[in-house]
């Protein structure tokens, strides 16, 4: 069974969370140079479904998720924005 919005914590706090410079969780788990890329695409996936308006969501400095992954860059990360609608055209 796969993570999501039945997650009791999710569904009673929410995740539309952000530091002083507008990065979200799904910002941060995208900088994340974890070397666990499935745990990290579970983990986004479970960001999305419970709050699916952070998807292209950009920080203070213009960046998205999908901006953050690239320069690592992770492309199970990518690939799991991409499925989770992630547009690859925002521009910074």
């Amino acid at each position: 069974a796969g993570v999501g919005a039945n997650h009791p914590a999710l569904n009673e706090f929410g995740l539309h969370i952000s530091l002083a410079d507008g990065r979200t969780l799904l910002h941060l788990a995208c900088q994340s140079r974890s070397s666990l890329d499935h745990s990290k695409s579970d983990y986004i996936q479970m960001v999305l479904h419970a709050e699916p308006t952070l998807v292209n969501m950009l920080d203070d400095c213009g960046q998205t998720a999908a901006h953050y992954a690239a320069q690592l860059p992770s492309v199970p990360a990518l690939f799991t924005l991409k499925q989770m609608g992630a547009f690859f055209n925002i521009f910074n």
